[in-house]
């Protein structure tokens, strides 16, 4: 049995303990079966895109056969291929967090999936959520300057330039935006390829 807080036990009997705490008890164990139920339904969504690959696979989680959006279904599958699979995920924190902060740590690199999940595992029962997961995916990812430190410098310029220096400094935080964006496609495409190589 769980030990409760006093400021829970406070003012109950001890039979309204005894029952609060088989309860606590009953609904980590029902959390338990959550998480291992969601990994098994992720593992059989694997095992169904295995077979019918491709074409086949996207028609079926868009035919809405499967119960579920085509998107969860999707994000199930890659969870259970790049992520369950380890078997570093406890089933009791599957249960605490979103299906999309499971497949944020599932889509990341080697490097960054293994800080999530530790992070995860470390939260247990608290959750760890999308915001924490993004954070961490994103680490290190060029960020654009803020308006108010270009604007300093701009303002010492001539009149006739600060308009020019600005478009130009737009552009480059666009450019800069986009470098970033193009590097996660291409890290994406890569662990595509590898997936479709495995199938």
């Amino acid at each position: 049995m769980v030990a409760l807080p006093s400021e829970t036990s406070k003012g109950l009997s001890k039979t309204e303990i005894e029952e609060v705490k088989l309860r606590v008890q009953l609904s980590r164990e029902a959390g338990e079966t959550a998480g291992n139920a969601l990994m098994a339904c992720a593992e059989h969504l694997s095992a169904v895109k295995a077979i019918v690959k491709k074409k086949g696979w996207t028609a079926l989680c868009d035919s809405g056969s499967l119960g579920m959006s085509s998107k969860q279904a999707q994000m199930l599958a890659l969870c259970h291929e790049r992520l369950f699979v380890t078997g570093s995920v406890p089933s009791t924190s599957v249960a605490n967090v979103s299906i999309t902060t499971l497949y944020l740590m599932a889509s990341a690199d080697d490097k960054k999936r293994k800080e999530m999940v530790a992070a995860l595992v470390e939260a247990g029962g608290s959750g760890f959520t999308e915001k924490n997961a993004r954070d961490i995916k994103n680490k290190g990812k060029v960020k654009k300057a803020s308006a108010a430190s270009v604007s300093d410098w701009i303002k010492e310029l001539p009149s006739d330039f600060q308009g020019k220096v600005i478009t130009i400094n737009n552009k480059a935080s666009q450019v800069e935006a986009l470098k970033a964006r193009i590097e996660e496609l291409e890290a994406e495409n890569s662990e595509l390829k590898a997936q479709l190589q495995k199938a």
